[in-house]
């Protein structure tokens, strides 16, 4: 279903006071947010929208990774998931360091190109995808935030997505949070990523699937993503 734009002065204003966080599980149910999850719409990667609708309730029943709806009332702004993961640390290190055999379904350690240290356990971020849809029915995605002005995604990442992080570091204690970056050649949503305190691993390799065997890992620090998620909710102090 393609997206139809709606002329600026026929969308609504957005408010953030309006947003809520939910699992997929808590709202799976209501048959409204149904249909925004079939067809939920990302230009950019059209693969993300796909995974929401057909994946996302299997492995979220399966305890595979958990997913939330960011929720405007009852409008789907964006998606995102999460899960535990690892990385390696190591005194030399190539991407290819960490190989997923598709054929025998398992990873293995290119001991030519890595020597493991040490297991750093983090949590990762599989999906991160704004709805178009909802971005068309809006005047703007800029949201001002205690005197400050974020596009919609920096907003939800500090507001939503990292204290669900930090919850978690305080009760089972990881290193880090990391991502992996579906760039195009432009290089923008690397920036976009860096913007949000990313950056890209040194003396760490990570373990990785299919399909996110060429893309490039960034990671966060723990301590951090606590001190910008600081200046972020003091920000107008």
């Amino acid at each position: 279903m393609e997206l139809r734009e709606k002329p600026i002065n026929k969308r609504k204003e957005l408010k953030v006071d309006n947003f809520t966080c939910k699992r997929l599980k808590e709202v799976f149910d209501n048959n409204n947010i149904k249909v925004q999850i079939r067809d939920f719409l990302s230009t950019k990667n059209p693969g993300l929208g796909k995974y929401l609708h057909y994946h996302a309730k299997t492995e979220e029943a399966n305890n595979y990774r958990a997913f939330y709806l960011i929720l405007d009332n009852e409008e789907i702004v964006m998606y995102f998931s999460l899960q535990m993961g690892a990385t390696i640390k190591c005194r030399t290190k190539e991407i290819g360091g960490v190989i997923y055999d598709s054929k025998k379904e398992k990873y293995y350690i290119d001991d030519d190109k890595i020597e493991v240290t040490s297991i750093v356990p983090v949590i990762e971020i599989p999906q991160l995808c704004v709805n178009d849809r909802y971005k068309n029915r809006v005047k703007s995605c800029k949201v001002n935030y205690k005197g400050n002005s974020y596009n919609v995604g920096h907003f939800v990442f500090y507001k939503h997505i990292v204290p669900i992080v930090l919850d978690v570091a305080e009760k089972v204690g990881f290193q880090y949070l990391i991502l992996f970056c579906a760039d195009n050649e432009t290089g923008n949503l690397e920036k976009y990523y860096k913007k949000l305190g990313f950056k890209r691993m040194d003396n760490m390799a990570c373990l990785r699937d299919e399909y996110s065997k060429d893309l490039e890992c960034l990671i966060i620090k723990i301590d951090d993503l606590i001190s910008r998620h600081l200046t972020f909710e003091n920000s107008g102090h």
